[in-house]
């Protein structure tokens, strides 16, 4: 299951509040963040905010929901730990501040399941 993060997220908002106990470790979330240029063309300088916390780190266009240059989209991230209405996630890019963020379980939402494809494996 794939969540979003801010029921304020505008447009990119699904309308379908999960109960806080589906947010787990190892699921993935996306968070709204602020994009800027970043050193390489492959690469983006991130902020990411919430009532706890601010990240910035150096992003692969890979894990942006959208590949823009500059503006506002979504980052992907690993929920890494859930405890009481506050959860932290891990980029997979590389901080300037804290490498953990942390966010409130209230404002999480679905954004719906994710299948991955897996080719068989020889035998």
């Amino acid at each position: 299951m794939f969540y979003t993060s801010w029921k304020n997220a505008g447009s990119l908002h699904s309308g379908r509040t999960i109960d806080c106990m589906n947010v787990h470790p190892g699921g993935q979330i996306w968070i709204p963040c602020e994009v800027k240029p970043g050193p390489f063309a492959n690469e983006r300088l991130v902020r990411v905010c919430s009532d706890f916390a601010e990240w910035v780190g150096f992003v692969p266009i890979e894990i942006l929901r959208d590949s823009l240059l500059e503006g506002e989209t979504f980052i992907r991230g690993t929920i890494t730990d859930v405890q009481n209405d506050r959860f932290e996630v891990y980029f997979a890019a590389h901080a300037v501040t804290s490498n953990v963020f942390a966010g409130s379980v209230a404002k999480v939402e679905a954004l719906g399941s994710v299948e991955a494809g897996h080719p068989s494996l020889p035998r």
